[in-house]
């Protein structure tokens, strides 16, 4: 079993040049409260506009800079990835596969419930004409 970790960079960085959070929010355009997140790396959801903003700014150009990422474990072996990977896709592939086919299924029973309503009308308004006449 294994995790990975990313830690932002970014505290680090903006500390070298004696900035505070608002400085980061003034200068990238962005909340205080985001600007915070981004210095304390307790990000919670990443905004990649947000990171290009403050990489641009900072005049930071490779994500080294900005983030590190440790690898807590023993990752699995290169060989055999695509099967494992496969072995977790497949049973979500035959769900999915399911839902459509049962999704076509109703919708091509609505549709002939509307050709034999259709067909009922129609018959009915062509009794109505023969008796008419």
């Amino acid at each position: 079993m294994f995790q990975v970790r990313i830690i932002v960079k970014l505290g680090g960085k903006v500390g070298e040049l004696n900035l505070f959070n608002r400085d980061l929010a003034d200068l990238c355009g962005i909340q205080p409260g985001k600007a915070g997140e981004w210095l304390s790396g307790c990000i919670e959801r990443l905004s990649l506009v947000e990171l290009a903003r403050i990489m641009t700014e900072l005049e930071l150009f490779t994500l080294d800079d900005v983030f590190d990422v440790e690898i807590i474990g023993t990752p699995p072996p290169a060989e055999g990835r695509r099967e494992r990977i496969m072995k977790k896709v497949e049973p979500k592939r035959k769900e999915r596969k399911a839902e459509e086919k049962e999704r076509r299924d109703r919708k091509m029973a609505e549709m002939r419930r509307q050709i034999e309503e259709e067909v009922r009308m129609e018959l009915k308004s062509s009794r109505r004409k023969r008796k008419q006449h």
